[in-house]
């Protein structure tokens, strides 16, 4: 496939193969419907975009490896545009643990202590956003009330009533499934004393 030189029409016909319904609907399931940097819901963010991890306009060579195509959303994509993740600027979306860089206080998203390549990456792609924002304060809020609905509960019930409204927020598959676990820690810390 990579015989066409780039830079050719012939090339610019077989790059554009990656963009193939089969392909983004393979992406969309292994991504979990999710955008790659963000978590929003791909198709409630706008078009989700094929991601080059390694933008393909100075890596050529992998416009067609797997391992270098995503997901992200219309922002994420149009924010990260051709930034060069590498092992010390970035936070790789696949071959980095997310929750070893990454923490949230309430709807805002922080660099786990002194990690560099989170930050970056957040402000590069802008992820405390105004509407990034607000869709986490939504997941903060439901988080809040199940524990507030709990502690009316009686106590034999409450641990299992916690269990499964969190984990309705949890789910890989969920937007915002890293917000709800951290903040359902966070109350779990400060409710122990009544579950």
């Amino acid at each position: 496939m990579l015989a066409a030189t780039p830079g050719t029409n012939e090339y610019r016909a077989i790059e554009k193969r990656y963009g193939h319904a089969d392909i983004r609907n393979r992406l969309r399931e292994e991504t979990q419907y999710k955008c790659v940097y963000c978590e929003s819901h791909i198709e409630n963010a706008g078009y989700p975009h094929i991601e080059h991890i390694q933008p393909k306009d100075t890596n050529r060579h992998l416009t067609f490896e797997w391992n270098n195509l995503t997901l992200g959303c219309n922002r994420c994509n149009v924010k990260k545009s051709n930034i060069e993740p590498s092992n010390t600027n970035y936070v790789h979306p696949y071959n980095d643990d997310p929750e070893i860089h990454f923490s949230f206080i309430g709807s805002f998203m922080t660099p786990i202590s002194g990690e560099v390549r989170a930050l970056n990456m957040m402000n590069w792609l802008d992820l405390n956003r105004n509407g990034l924002i607000i869709s986490r304060t939504e997941i903060v809020h439901k988080v809040r009330d199940i524990y507030l609905q709990a502690v009316n509960l009686p106590s034999e019930a409450r641990r299992e009533f916690i269990t499964l409204a969190i984990g309705a927020l949890t789910g890989r598959e969920k937007p915002y499934s890293r917000v709800a676990e951290c903040t359902a820690r966070a109350y779990e810390q400060e409710y122990a004393h009544m579950l």
